[in-house]
């Protein structure tokens, strides 16, 4: 991914210095050193420059806050910091629309009879302005230090420059994200209101030249005279109350009712219909950047309220409860109910129940469960039934009626007896002795079953088929993980029926990919894989345990494999390339990166964890934090050097890579 691209000034009025240019660029040539030694200086300015502005941030906090509170005529609210790698991550369309959703219209510049009779604008908004371009300047510096180190990494082994640029790479950016978030979050709760007047000569306003005026009166003023301009500011400390403290349920309440308001916006705003249960309603499922970060807060605020809301008791009751939801979903795919609906008009209950066998009285009791979870609608005074926006789309969506199949059927077994695994093999590195095993008889990994059993096989290839097709764990974001444009063969090594690799031919037509999996998938995957990539993808039964036949690939990728086996058997995985690799080629795994706890929202993190535990009860498996994947790469074969963690824009799985250098 090439940052340069996102490099550019969104924020046209807060302006350069006059006599501040470049100056010309020297033609004549310098050493590769000279050369890196100045990205390297360029880049510890950065970080100086954030370090400096994290320590002023911090003095100007220490004033008392009852002075604040005087001068600008405003009530303060306690406000919890709360870690949002987001606004940490490198450029792209996600991360500057989250930077931009911090700025009111017109990026903060507005006019007042007294305080600004001028276009101005706050200070505030200039320093969040500047960090955001800190954060830009840092990244795009990181790429190209990492980029000649790479370049290098051949011809000058071992020399300085080689071995800061390795060091670079290998150092984790979790820190460098922990600290803009911080920054960010410092600069909103601490809001400077000084005023800078846009100078009209240079287009823009430049921080210097502007005394800190009194602001006592003028501010009063403001607040009640300008208060639209105040609301749109988003600073926690700039919120007009009337109340000493703000409970955590009122700012959640808040909160929610601001973002539901913001993501309305943006779904008018691009001409996405407004979320409804009605059957007729166009689906949302592909929301732009901005709309998917609101929909993912939403959800967040909305969890941690319910929680607030129910209390300790009945929170966990609830959960307890919640079992009755897979009941029901298994009804609803064993009798086949969203296609036995029509999607147009109703369907008796007495007809519903003769068509699948089962008692009139059963199939209403099911279905009035599924209404209350907005699954189907009743019509016709409660005698017919109809569908709902969520049940329509079942009907349409037969690769998800295949996981919902699969959960209920391979994996609500296995979860039944993961606990009494877990006390039968306390401490085994096999994958057959997990809860499916013992759910289902079995004495070999779910894998080998499937063999023998090719509708199972299938039904497990179609969930992988849905997943692919949610936006968040699309296998088209490894296209955006890496530059693509020197690989021209890549081996997708358990690659299923083939979307992932069907993704990547279609996003970089230069490239071939062959597809590795058991035979029993064979069929599927040739059927999977489009006529116009039929010369370029092609499919190849091989059990990844044994040797790799296709040496010499530029990119070997696994796509969640490796969660699917404890450390012992992602050992054996690893070392099985070995033979085939050539000097560079590199190993990448599309997969979960456990966070470090609380680093993000319970809401996220809870997701990546429940997927921990289901690899526990399905294969005695496990998710794996960033030390773990490091790990896993040293121990495998010390000539694979690792090449960190990148992660994308809206994309939940993370992007693990490691290089091979044999020497």
């Amino acid at each position: 991914m090439n940052l340069l691209a996102w490099f550019t000034p969104k924020w046209h009025n807060y302006s350069p210095l006059p006599g501040d240019n470049n100056g010309k660029r020297s033609s004549a040539s310098i050493s590769a050193w000279s050369s890196f030694r100045s990205l390297l200086l360029k880049t510890a300015l950065v970080c100086l420059l954030g370090i400096s502005s994290f320590f002023a941030g911090r003095l100007s906090m220490s004033a008392p806050s009852t002075e604040r509170e005087k001068a600008f005529g405003l009530e303060t609210s306690n406000h919890l910091f709360e870690y949002n790698r987001t606004f940490g991550e490198p450029p792209s369309n996600t991360t500057n629309a989250a930077w931009e959703s911090l700025f009111p219209q017109h990026g903060g510049f507005f006019v007042h009879p007294e305080l600004a009779p001028k276009r101005s604008a706050f200070s505030v908004f200039h320093q969040m302005h500047c960090l955001d371009e800190l954060r830009h300047g840092f990244y795009v510096l990181h790429e190209q230090v990492i980029a000649y180190s790479e370049m290098i990494g051949d011809r000058e082994a071992g020399t300085r420059s080689h071995r800061t640029g390795r060091a670079l790479q290998e150092h984790s950016l979790g820190h460098i994200r922990h600290c803009i978030d911080l920054l960010r979050q410092s600069l909103m709760c601490n809001a400077d209101l000084t005023v800078e007047v846009k100078n009209e000569e240079l287009g823009g306003v430049t921080g210097f030249g502007t005394y800190g005026i009194n602001r006592g009166n003028t501010l009063r003023r403001v607040a009640s005279h300008y208060l639209p301009v105040l609301c749109m500011i988003k600073m926690p400390t700039l919120q007009v109350t009337d109340a000493a403290d703000v409970s955590k349920l009122e700012q959640l309440a808040q909160d929610i009712a601001s973002k539901t308001q913001e993501f309305i916006a943006v779904l008018r705003r691009n001409g996405y219909a407004l979320p409804s249960h009605d059957p007729d309603t166009a689906s949302n499922d592909s929301l732009p950047i901005e709309g998917t970060i609101l929909q993912r807060n939403l959800m967040e605020l909305t969890t941690e309220l319910q929680a607030l809301v129910q209390g300790p008791r009945l929170h966990v009751h609830n959960q307890v409860l919640a079992h009755v939801n897979l009941v029901n979903l298994h009804a609803i795919y064993s009798f086949k109910l969203p296609s036995r609906v029509p999607v147009e008009g109703s369907i008796s209950y007495a007809e519903l129940a003769g068509k699948i066998q089962v008692g009139e009285d059963v199939i209403r009791r099911i279905a009035r469960y599924a209404i209350t979870k907005h699954i189907f609608r009743e019509v016709d005074g409660g005698n017919r039934l109809a569908h709902s926006a969520t049940s329509k789309m079942l009907a349409e969506s037969p690769m998800m009626m295949e996981w919902i199949g699969m959960v209920c059927e391979e994996m609500w077994p296995a979860a039944t007896q993961a606990v009494p695994a877990l006390a039968k093999w306390p401490r085994s590195q096999e994958p057959q002795h997990s809860g499916y095993a013992l759910a289902h008889g079995l004495e070999t990994h779910v894998f080998n079953m499937l063999v023998d059993q090719p509708e199972r096989a299938a039904r497990f290839a179609n969930a992988m088929v849905y997943f692919n097709s949610i936006e968040d764990l699309a296998s088209h974001h490894l296209c955006d993980a890496y530059d693509w444009k020197s690989v021209s063969q890549v081996v997708d090594i358990g690659g299923s029926a083939g979307s992932t690799a069907v993704a990547l031919a279609t996003h970089l037509p230069r490239m071939s990919i062959v597809i590795q999996d058991q035979a029993v998938l064979e069929d599927q995957a040739r059927q999977s894989i489009p006529p116009a990539l039929a010369d370029r993808v092609s499919f190849m039964a091989h059990d990844f345990f044994q040797d790799q036949p296709v040496r010499d690939a530029d990119v070997y990728h696994f796509r969640w494999i490796f969660h699917d086996w404890p450390d012992r058997y992602c050992l054996k995985l690893l070392r099985a390339l070995v033979p085939a690799l050539k000097p560079g080629a590199r190993v990448v795994v599309s997969d979960f990166v456990v966070p470090e706890s609380g680093a993000t929202s319970w809401y996220t993190e809870g997701l990546i964890r429940g997927f921990d535990l289901a690899m526990m009860e399905l294969f005695n498996a496990r998710e794996r934090e960033e030390q773990d994947w490091q790990r896993l790469f040293t121990e495998a074969d010390s000539r694979f050097r690792f090449a960190g963690v990148r992660t994308v824009p809206g994309a939940d799985l993370a992007f693990i890579s490691a290089i091979w250098k044999p020497v």
